[in-house]
């Protein structure tokens, strides 16, 4: 199932036109069929045909007016492609410097991604440990972008979305996670928030070419 999320008016979902001259169909359609053979090979390290049936339904397009921030948030144990569909997006991503202090809210990251990026631009991959598996999203105009995610979340399984604030490295004690004064740069603190109020994803129907399973 593709789904399509976003803070803004329906209206942004003529980027799905219904046109027999737009040229999604067949993309969208490819698009579901490589995802549906990958996610169904022997190859792949799932561990129940239960697994398979729910990264069948990992496809999601994120709709973004301009100055829409989608806030820090991880994705545990998930490897994740994004591929920014149209206009241009600031993302910042950090990866977890280890050892993890489990014990406190607060833990040290590594700066990894911290540039605009701006359609047509490569396809981008966080894995769970590098690439940039902690994130945030800021429209720089309004722009779509499309994310596979595998394995989806999953509270009961241990991958629930957690949301973070930032803070500077210099700004907190290292609380036992030091690293060498000239290896700092680029490292900040991430500290576990709930969900901000200000922060609303509206679902919306995918209202583009039908999609045979």
């Amino acid at each position: 199932m593709l789904q399509a999320f976003l803070a803004s008016p329906l209206s942004v979902l003529r980027f799905f036109s219904d046109s027999e001259e737009s040229p999604m169909p067949s993309a969208v359609q490819n698009l579901y069929e490589v995802c549906n053979e990958t996610f169904s090979s022997s190859t792949v390290p799932v561990p129940s045909q239960r697994a398979i049936q729910r990264l069948r339904s990992v496809l999601g397009i994120f709709c973004l007016p301009a100055s829409a921030v989608i806030p820090f948030h991880d994705h545990p144990g998930m490897t994740v492609l994004s591929k920014l569909l149209f206009g241009s997006m600031y993302i910042k991503a950090y990866d977890w410097v280890d050892p993890i202090n489990t014990e406190t809210n607060l833990k040290l990251a590594r700066l990894e991604v911290d540039n605009v990026f701006t359609s047509p631009c490569d396809t981008s991959v966080l894995y769970p440990t590098l690439g940039g598996n902690i994130h945030s999203f800021r429209a720089v105009t309004s722009c779509a972008v499309l994310d596979v995610l595998g394995p989806p979340y999953s509270d009961t399984e241990g991958r629930n979305c957690t949301y973070y604030r930032e803070y500077p490295y210099s700004s907190l004690p290292d609380d036992g996670n030091t690293i060498p004064d000239d290896d700092d740069q680029g490292c900040a603190w991430m500290e576990e928030i709930e969900k901000p109020d200000d922060f609303i994803v509206r679902g919306a129907p995918y209202k583009g070419p039908q999609i045979e399973a």
